[in-house]
């Protein structure tokens, strides 16, 4: 039986009590790894090689002449006949626990060290170190490399469990049923390490995504001070959107090329090369250098998969 309100006066409830209660962060971390697997595979065959059809000819919007290959479209058609909506999800259990396994360990990592660095309290709230604002921020800046790779650490035997998962049905010989069965056949092929194939670029990846990204924004923070001191609040949110996009798309030369070789790294198995167009690599320096060599910072060398709606290119490529 419920119990009937008490009519007694109460208490003023503290600022505390009435704040907005915000979406749990797990929640939206695992409806996120969800709800992008239609994006997310596609960009993984993409960056392990796996092409579905031949390049064709094409031209681009200036009207140069030269080839175009499959975009996201056609990987999501492809996709789809072979399993249905399944096809566009494949891989989704291991990105959901991949992505509540950084939300956690980052989490722990920032409670746990923020205090010892001196740049947080013990109620997680942030500490001002000094009078020098740049200190202060390499000093968070440096807190959040460390959390984060702990957080790709701890997360990365996930990312190959789906990277294989994708692998293995598109390009190998039937799908894992799930984490589980993917886990016990990667442990049977390559054991403990098999689980952290790629797991340097993928460090490499995260710290100059968070170091590039950081500073791209301090600087934008102290270009833009002034213009937005009589802005309205709305204005400033739509200002940091624009350059929070703008910062990402500078920083990402820098970062994405890791990103590639990881996924190529884990799914760097003899037995996956048969739909493939990217050779085994003895390690993933071989296939940065691979990469490079094929088309620089091309859309078929280290930054493939960044885009994936107009693929053009001005000439063949052969692989």
């Amino acid at each position: 039986m419920a119990a009937i309100p008490s009519t007694d006066p109460q208490p003023a409830a503290k600022e505390a009590d009435v704040a907005p209660v915000e979406p749990n962060h797990y929640a939206m971390q695992a409806i996120r790894a969800i709800g992008m697997s239609p994006l997310v595979v596609p960009k993984i065959l993409i960056q392990i090689g796996f092409e579905p059809i031949a390049e064709v000819a094409s031209k681009n919007f200036l009207g140069q002449n030269g080839f175009r290959r499959a975009s996201i479209l056609t990987f999501w058609k492809f996709l789809h006949r072979k399993g249905g909506l399944w096809g566009l999800f494949i891989g989704w259990d291991a990105r959901l626990f991949e992505a509540l396994t950084v939300t956690c360990v980052n989490e722990q990592a920032v409670k746990t060290l923020g205090p010892l660095s001196g740049l947080r309290t013990e109620q997680g709230d942030r500490t001002v170190v000094g009078n020098d604002t740049w200190t202060q921020f390499s000093k968070e800046v440096a807190l959040d490399v460390v959390c984060n790779s702990l957080a790709v650490l701890a997360s990365h035997p996930f990312f190959v469990i789906s990277t294989r998962s994708i692998a293995q049905w598109v390009c190998g010989d039937g799908a894992f049923l799930n984490v589980a069965a993917a886990a016990r056949a990667i442990h049977a092929e390559s054991g403990l390490a098999g689980f952290f194939v790629g797991l340097v670029p993928a460090l490499l990846q995260e710290s100059i995504y968070v170091i590039t990204l950081s500073f791209l924004h301090k600087i934008f923070e102290i270009a833009l001070r002034p213009a937005t001191k009589e802005l309205q609040p709305e204005q400033i949110s739509l200002l940091g959107f624009v350059s929070h996009n703008v910062a990402l798309a500078i920083a990402n030369p820098f970062f994405f090329p890791f990103s590639t070789v990881k996924a190529i790294m884990a799914a760097n198995r003899p037995t996956l090369l048969r739909q493939r167009k990217t050779p085994l690599f003895g390690s993933w320096t071989h296939a940065l250098e691979y990469l490079y060599k094929l088309n620089g910072f091309g859309p078929r060398g280290l930054v493939r998969g960044a885009s994936n709606y107009r693929r053009f290119y001005a000439k063949p490529l052969v692989e």
